[in-house]
């Protein structure tokens, strides 16, 4: 409690700046409280690390439960395999009537946003910053066709900017906002792992699409089918049954006019494959299946439940106070360490004692008016 408050006394200089409204109404913001219609009941099962409130630009309703909702996540350099998988399930789970669910990010999230919009669909991206600042740039488009076909969701107020720790922090609400999460495609550092680690904790089901063995884009998915008791998934059909003991059987959509698969880039049209089936069969022969179910048992939720933990760290410098701190920095302009404190949102001696280690590592450099970033290239 008194690191606490530490830590909110330097920034009390800020409240009367982060309490106008004036950019929250310029972008037509609104913002969520727990017990409000629209409020996602599933971000409560966070206990003590669940938003206070939620600014939401678009239709706010599609976060209330009233559809099915499914987390599809996965790495940002993503290969044409991942961005293909992604898009026929996002493309069939929207169709399906599903609310498509991730993180506005290049990569998957791209491919699972364009998709679910094409199809007709909802779908809501949560951001790292506040939801007037469309980031990425490059996906300025897409996020504006988000608030027309979904929501951007930020725990965050108006004009906070994004960082990497808080990209980390808003992977906890992706998995608690949504009823399953699903990994199509990950390295051995994405930070969709994160994500995952998140949904396995708080008991929602956990879905991975399984890729070539050969790639090290399928190493985060192998790891959640072989430690976190992840379900292998192929199929939007199969993501589907995920969440149909919640929903009861959903009905499928019509069939389709086309039977040609067509470039991840392009709006994706359905084949004739099994997983557009609408019955809710397995996707191999019952004798071929230990056990053809498609609810989700015990045997599926890790026992006991794994830790929640960011991507494994491989250097200092990724130590996720170490990485506040660098966040917080900037190559070009010097910042006191009272500056920093406010930024990271650590404690003054907290930030003094990894300036103090960074320095150690050449990670920062100390100038007469404060502390610049030095980039790893210039080490």
């Amino acid at each position: 409690m008194s690191t606490s408050l530490e830590t909110w006394m330097l920034r009390l200089d800020r409240v009367e700046q982060s309490l106008n409204l004036s950019v929250a109404r310029s972008v037509s913001a609104e913002l969520l409280i727990p017990g409000d219609d629209d409020w996602p009941l599933g971000v409560d099962d966070l206990g003590r690390h669940a938003p206070l409130v939620l600014w939401v630009r678009g239709r706010a309703s599609d976060l209330g439960g009233a559809r099915p909702a499914v987390a599809l996540v996965g790495a940002r350099a993503c290969s044409a395999y991942g961005q293909q998988v992604a898009t026929d399930a996002a493309w069939h789970l929207a169709r399906r009537g599903a609310t498509l669910f991730s993180g506005g990010a290049y990569g998957i999230d791209g491919a699972v946003h364009r998709a679910a919009i094409r199809a007709g669909g909802r779908t809501v991206a949560f951001l790292a910053g506040g939801v007037d600042r469309l980031y990425p740039a490059g996906h300025h488009a897409l996020l504006e066709s988000i608030i027309d076909n979904g929501a951007l969701v930020s725990e965050v107020p108006c004009g906070t900017t994004p960082t990497k720790w808080r990209f980390l922090q808003r992977n906890r609400l992706i998995a608690a906002a949504s009823q399953a999460t699903v990994v199509v495609e990950a390295g051995s550092r994405s930070g969709s792992l994160n994500t995952a680690g998140h949904a396995a904790h708080l008991g929602r089901p956990l879905g991975a699409v399984p890729g070539p063995v050969t790639t090290a884009h399928s190493i985060g998915c192998h790891r959640l089918l072989r430690e976190y008791g992840a379900t292998c998934v192929t199929s939007g059909d199969e993501m589907m049954q995920l969440i149909e003991p919640l929903h009861g059987s959903l009905t499928a959509p019509p069939a389709p006019r086309s039977t040609t698969t067509q470039a991840p880039t392009r709006a994706p049209a359905p084949t004739a494959s099994p997983d557009q089936v609408p019955a809710p069969t397995p996707a191999l022969a019952p004798d071929r299946v230990p056990a053809p179910t498609p609810t989700p048992t015990p045997d599926q939720v890790p026992a006991p439940t794994p830790v929640v933990a960011p991507r494994p760290c491989h250097s200092k410098d990724e130590e996720p106070r170490a990485r506040r701190v660098i966040d917080a920095l900037s190559a070009r302009t010097p910042r006191r360490p009272l500056d920093l404190s406010r930024l990271s949102g650590l404690p003054l001696t907290d930030v003094v004692a990894e300036l103090g280690s960074l320095q150690l590592r050449g990670a920062v450099t100390s100038t007469e008016t404060g502390w610049l970033y030095v980039p790893r290239t210039l080490r």
